[in-house]
């Protein structure tokens, strides 16, 4: 090899070598004789010494030697992966342009990167753990509306609404692609968000389902990257059924304690007066024979429709459950007293 070439290869800021085909190093420089731990000897020594330190790693005697009998030109390219202790690297080997036989072999030390990428690798599948533990449904859409990631919750939501896929199907595809109507409004929902019109927006959905009703309460909030450029949304959808049906049942006792304390004050103020009329037309029945027949009609009728006014008083006291209809058709409401007792 030419002196300059040799010069400009003791340059090189990594690691490089030449080998044959035999895999024996005909010159190698400064870095990659302390890779091998070889610091003795002249360059010739360090090239046989260095030859036979890759001889003894069969590792990378074997993957130099299918990178080197893979290499098909001039311009092609061949790596692989190896580890030397606790440091990783890149070996990237090319046909050396000035030696018939001979390959460029270069190490390109990647420790920091595969450490980095093990920590962001560990860090997402912790992510990915605390979402899926979570009982919130959460997907992150990117500025075209796609899916990059969905946890399970979301998709068990997905489900109760009648769309059984995965989340491999899932990723790559948009809301309104996947769930037609419902989807389009939680696309809509993200569309301020990530042309940063808003930073945040909401809604309380109530969706029927095979199962029965399921209320969501959805958020969208804008997704930022380390610039702060917003790159996405993150969907966001809580379950509210269990918690809508507690204050549904909450305002629905709330109901019945004002219909029992109405109860209260009708048996007080209506009962007794209504218990004086009706003694009072009984007793002028009985004591007056004489009356005719319209008169006592009336008395009778008088003693019914205080019955009537008795068990109504009577039948909101023992009242369970609150049902109204309408008093006039497009007009006030009333209570209806006996639906539920024809009701099967």
């Amino acid at each position: 090899m030419e002196r300059a070439a040799q010069q400009l290869l003791q340059q090189f800021p990594l690691p490089l070598l030449v080998v044959d085909g035999a895999l024996q190093v005909l010159v190698c420089n400064r870095r990659a004789s302390a890779l091998f731990e070889v610091r003795k000897g002249d360059e010739a020594a360090q090239a046989a010494l260095v030859s036979a330190a890759i001889g003894a790693d069969q590792e990378l005697g074997d993957e130099l030697a299918l990178a080197t009998a893979r290499l098909a030109g001039p311009e092609a390219e061949e790596g692989f992966a190896w580890q030397r202790g606790e440091r990783c690297y890149q070996v990237r080997v090319w046909a050396a342009p000035a030696a018939a036989g001979a390959f460029l072999v270069l190490f390109g030390d990647v420790t920091h990167q595969r450490i980095s990428e093990e920590i962001q690798l560990d860090a997402r599948h912790y992510l990915e753990h605390i979402l899926a533990s979570i009982s919130l449904g959460v997907a992150v859409l990117n500025r075209e509306f796609k899916v990059t990631f969905i946890n399970q919750q979301q998709l068990g939501f997905l489900a109760r609404l009648g769309v059984q896929q995965g989340m491999v199907e899932t990723i790559g595809t948009t809301l309104e692609a996947l769930l037609p109507g419902t989807g389009s409004q939680w696309q809509d929902l993200c569309r301020p968000v990530i042309r940063e019109e808003q930073e945040k927006a909401d809604l309380t959905q109530r969706l029927a389902t095979p199962a029965g009703e399921l209320v969501l309460a959805v958020a969208a909030t804008a997704l930022r990257d380390h610039r702060g450029q917003v790159v996405g949304a993150i969907l966001v959808c809580e379950d509210l059924t269990v918690q809508t049906r507690l204050e549904q049942e909450l305002l629905r006792m709330e109901k019945l304690a004002v219909v029992g304390q109405m109860v209260v004050a009708v048996n007080h103020e209506i009962n007794n007066p209504l218990n004086i009329i009706a003694n009072s037309a009984q007793a002028l029945r009985l004591l007056h024979p004489e009356f005719d027949e319209g008169v006592v009609a009336k008395l009778r009728t008088i003693e019914a429709q205080v019955k009537r006014i008795s068990a109504v008083t009577e039948r909101l006291r023992t009242m369970t459950d609150i049902k109204a209809e309408e008093y006039i058709a497009d007009g006030p409401k009333m209570i209806d007293l006996w639906r539920q007792d024809q009701d099967p």
